[in-house]
């Protein structure tokens, strides 16, 4: 039974990679590894948070129970507690290392409660973010998807203050801002820019939601950025962590119309973009740099433009 249903499982995610392509995956490992990055430096009781709240959400969100049922009568509920103890591994053997067994326990122990639950999907309308700017659909998509993960992370972050940890905030800044940089980047087809009246128009726009958006998504974070040192210099890199987490996250709706068709070159200058938005943001000079990048990358999309 188990070699059958994991079977089938492997092959849809195989198709689910194959859709999704290079940038898509190598991203969303890149997200887990950043988690788990996260995770090691917390209390295990917030690790034990993080694998509640993700394994909920694919509880609740799923709705394979009629499937189930009928090739597999009431064994699927171990269907279901294999599938979450499998999707615990590496939050048990995160706190293995940390030597915390009890978490790790509880972790397993979670896993098998999950299943136990009632298997009938709530109908509700998936939050976003508040007070995001009118019309920027792309970031209250964004919102949808990323929210509940954000939130573990602003609760990560407020624990990084409590401990005065700053290097924990600072990550934590630095994950929500290319993560959110990745859900920017979903391509596009070529008529996406004929939504626009003109050239001036879309760029305007995507200035306003940029750092409009921006500053409310990022707000959370930069107040605990700011309160785990009070001081005039760390309301400095505050500062201009919002500068360039607003310069990336336009650098990126404009790298989705240039590279939306090749993938791999694709990735490749979102590294070397995640990586200069890091630069920037401790080495405050740097921000020049990134301006530039911007002009760069609006006059390619304004060449873009004109081709259509």
């Amino acid at each position: 039974m188990l070699k059958l249903y994991f079977s089938t499982r492997c092959k849809s995610l195989l198709r689910l990679f194959r859709r999704l392509g290079i940038f898509s995956v190598v991203i969303l490992l890149l997200i887990l590894f950043l988690f788990l990055l996260i995770t090691r430096e917390a209390p295990g009781y917030y690790t034990l948070l993080l694998y509640l709240s993700i394994g909920l959400t694919w509880h609740f969100s799923r709705a394979d129970k009629a499937f189930l049922q009928t090739y597999f009568g009431r064994k699927f509920v171990l269907l279901y507690m294999t599938e979450y103890l499998f999707l615990s591994l590496p939050f048990v053997g995160m706190l293995a290392v940390q030597h915390q067994w009890v978490w790790g326990m509880l972790v397993v122990v979670l896993s098998i409660l999950l299943s136990l639950l009632p298997k009938r999907p709530i109908s509700l309308q998936i939050p976003t973010f508040p007070f995001l700017c009118y019309g920027s659909y792309e970031y209250q998509r964004m919102g949808r998807i990323f929210l509940p993960f954000y939130l573990v992370i602003v609760a990560i972050s407020v624990i990084g203050v409590y401990i005065s940890n700053a290097n924990l905030v600072l990550v934590a800044n630095f994950s929500v801002t290319s993560i959110i940089g990745m859900l920017l980047s979903i391509k596009v087809v070529d008529q996406y820019l004929l939504n626009y009246v003109s050239l001036t128009h879309f760029f305007q726009l995507k200035g306003i939601y940029a750092f409009g958006n921006g500053g409310i998504i990022m707000l959370p974070m930069l107040l605990c950025l700011f309160f785990v040192h009070s001081t005039w210099g760390q309301l400095t890199i505050c500062i201009f962590c919002y500068l360039n987490s607003a310069l990336f996250f336009l650098q990126l709706s404009l790298l989705r119309l240039i590279y939306s068709k090749n993938e791999l070159l694709m990735l490749i200058v979102y590294f070397v973009l995640v990586f200069i938005f890091m630069l920037s943001t401790v080495v405050s000079v740097f921000t020049i740099l990134s301006s530039l990048i911007t002009g760069v990358l609006a006059f390619k999309v304004s060449s873009f433009f004109k081709k259509i």
